[in-house]
């Protein structure tokens, strides 16, 4: 689980480079910061998943973005 996010920093750092150009830096902030609460808020909503299956799929996932 904790290699998905070096996968997906692989795979996003370049689409983020040229997203970064174009947006500025100010708003790309912005976003990533909007993603990261998301994704925080997400991942301890997931203590409520009963199904082991469900909770370490999207665990993977949340991590993943």
């Amino acid at each position: 689980m904790f290699r998905s996010f070096e996968v997906s920093a692989l795979i996003f750092s370049p689409i983020a480079g040229s997203f970064l150009e174009k947006l500025g830096r100010k708003n790309a902030a912005l976003i990533g910061f909007f993603i990261l609460v998301v994704s925080t808020i997400v991942l301890a909503l997931t203590a409520f998943i009963e199904n082991d299956n469900a909770f370490l799929y999207i665990s993977i996932i949340v991590r993943f973005i």
